[in-house]
């Protein structure tokens, strides 16, 4: 086959975006703006128009690899990338995406790509005809596991809308479906069960909700207690291993996390999201999250279900329509009122039975989720060896291909 193995900055125009401020994007604007690899909002002016590629300069999103079209904002945290002639940017596309380029970011307090660096990495190039051909072969291919893909996010959002209902159900309502009701007095909770009553979480609580720390996370230690932020949230209230940061153990123990703890965002696109700490092992918490100790561990575990019922997720939108921005504070989350049985023994039989309908759903959902991360990889291991030349690609249904 015909390749020459040269340097990136010969097949492409590289350099970083430009400074924004954060005062100047929201979701109003015309022009959508792009940082580290992800949409962060829009604003009223933009600083490209056409087709390029942008790789996520710092941030967790560091060598991410995305296209984007039409007029856009790029911000100091991409790497703008317009492909020179002879370069088929689809098929540039797909090297830079097969090329893991946060391997090659500088250690600091946030990981960061130099552009020099970038430019200065050695590719394989082949000719601008098997380019096509290399791309119009990742496309077809590439299209199936896409295929795949959707459909199993489509039925894990089904199956998470599941959860939702049978969640809001039982902390709503309760277990007896002929129980008598009555209104609870709160236009956004509507009807409880008789003997139910309405509580604000301030009076459901051993000590007021506290603020986490404002320190960056720079240490990996295991031995430390982890440092919880709120990415290291998905979207199930599960701790993410991949993502674990410490801090040092005079700075976390005066945010300490226990067993039943529940942490809740406080602002940014995440506000309301919640987490209920499982392990015996005490963790500490950063300043975008608020810390709720309840009184007792049953009540805990009632609290952190409420979080997760769609009765909930009303009252933080009705929060948000309200504020000039996304954020709920430790005061806010004091006064919400939630409905709460009376008897302790109800409570302890709503959260079995909550626990024992759920469990079957998350274990489906863990399955489709390690079935997507392999079908991903499968992916990304069918472009390296396509954008490489480990495959002949014109050996392969060249007539569908072309």
């Amino acid at each position: 086959m015909s390749w020459k193995k040269v340097k990136l900055k010969y097949l492409a125009n590289m350099r970083s975006g430009d400074s924004i401020t954060s005062d100047s994007i929201d979701g109003k604007g015309s022009y959508p703006v792009y940082g580290g690899g992800a949409l962060r909002g829009y604003t009223e002016s933009y600083t490209h128009e056409g087709n390029y590629i942008l790789i996520g300069r710092q941030g967790a999103n560091c060598g991410s690899v995305r296209q984007v079209n039409g007029k856009f904002f790029a911000s100091e945290h991409a790497v703008v990338v317009s492909h020179n002639s002879g370069v088929d940017n689809e098929w540039l596309y797909y090297l830079l995406e097969s090329m893991n380029l946060n391997q090659y970011s500088i250690s600091a307090a946030q990981p960061g790509l130099a552009v020099n660096t970038i430019k200065n990495l050695e590719v394989n190039l082949p000719s601008y005809d098997l380019q096509i051909v290399i791309r119009k072969y990742i496309d077809k291919k590439t299209k199936i596991f896409e295929t795949i893909i959707k459909q199993k996010e489509d039925l894990i959002e089904l199956l998470e809308e599941q959860r939702q209902s049978i969640i809001t159900e039982a902390v709503t309502k309760g277990l007896n479906p002929n129980v008598k009701m009555k209104d609870s007095g709160i236009e956004w909770i509507g009807e409880i069960p008789e003997h139910w009553g309405t509580k604000k979480i301030k009076y459901l609580i051993q000590e007021k909700l506290l603020y986490g720390a404002n320190e960056s996370a720079e240490l990996d230690d295991e031995k430390l207690p982890r440092y919880i932020r709120i990415t290291d949230i998905d979207e199930l209230g599960n701790l993410k291993n991949e993502t674990f940061k410490s801090i040092p153990l005079d700075i976390a123990n005066k945010y300490v996390v226990k067993k039943g703890d529940i942490l809740l965002a406080r602002s940014g696109a995440t506000v309301g999201k919640s987490y209920i700490h499982k392990e015996e092992k005490e963790a500490s918490y950063a300043g975008y999250l608020i810390k709720l100790r309840a009184r007792t561990l049953e009540l805990a575990e009632y609290i952190y279900y409420f979080t997760n019922s769609s009765l909930y997720k009303q009252w933080i939108n009705s929060i948000l329509i309200q504020a000039t921005i996304q954020n709920v504070s430790a005061e806010k989350y004091a006064n919400l009122s939630i409905p709460v049985p009376n008897d302790e023994n109800e409570i302890k039989s709503i959260l079995l039975n909550i626990k024992f309908k759920e469990k079957e759903i998350l274990e489906v959902i863990n399955k489709l989720k390690e079935q997507i991360e392999k079908l991903k990889e499968y992916r990304q291991a069918l472009i390296y060896e396509a954008v490489t030349g480990k495959i002949d690609v014109r050996d392969m249904e060249l007539d569908e291909v072309r």
